[in-house]
């Protein structure tokens, strides 16, 4: 009896926040991943124009998840973002987007260096949904080989790296981009 109470309480608390107006959210931190997360087909509207020229990648995985659902079309992870991401090493490959377009939406504004290496030309641009601003960048001729060292490399090196003492299996990443069954270990 106790704990239908308290899941009761919660589920009540949920459904009251869900219900308050976007606008309340506005002075928090967070209000852009709100508005990106309730508004997402608005957002997909506002980049309707490049749909048929470009492959649609995030910052991060969560992004990602969520503009893949509502697009109904895969959106990539672009850069080495965090542990989460690994699941997108499973279903992108970046092979396949040598010398394609790519669009990256982000929440925050990216810098030149992030994007620069890996395009043969790059646009910034921005928008505004909700009182939240977001970034577009626009990657022409997106260059594989750049990307395979300065961001593939290195996430091998973090996150697909096991140490010396644990058994090694076949590994999807390092044999796809490295050309290795498995990855190289750790000391």
């Amino acid at each position: 009896m106790y704990l239908g109470a308290f899941s009761a309480l919660h589920v009540a608390a949920i459904i009251a926040v869900a219900m308050l107006p976007l606008d309340t959210w506005k002075s928090t931190r967070f209000y852009d991943g709100i508005v990106y997360h309730v508004r997402m087909p608005a957002i997909l509207r506002e980049l309707e124009s490049y749909g048929e020229g470009f492959d649609f990648a995030t910052d991060g995985y969560s992004m990602s998840a969520v503009a893949s659902f509502h697009a109904r079309r895969p959106v990539a992870v672009f850069g080495a973002a965090s542990s989460h991401a690994r699941h997108d090493d499973i279903l992108t490959d970046f092979r396949r987007l040598d010398g394609r377009n790519i669009l990256v939406l982000r929440k925050d504004a990216p810098g030149d260096a992030e994007y620069g290496p890996y395009f043969r030309s790059v646009e910034y641009r921005e928008f505004t949904l909700s009182g939240a601003t977001f970034h577009v960048v626009i990657g022409r001729g997106f260059d594989f080989a750049e990307y395979r060292e300065r961001v593939l490399k290195p996430v091998r090196e973090r996150f697909y790296a096991i140490p010396r003492y644990l058994p090694q299996g076949h590994c999807y990443f390092c044999e796809r981009y490295f050309g290795a069954p498995t990855c190289p270990a750790k000391d």
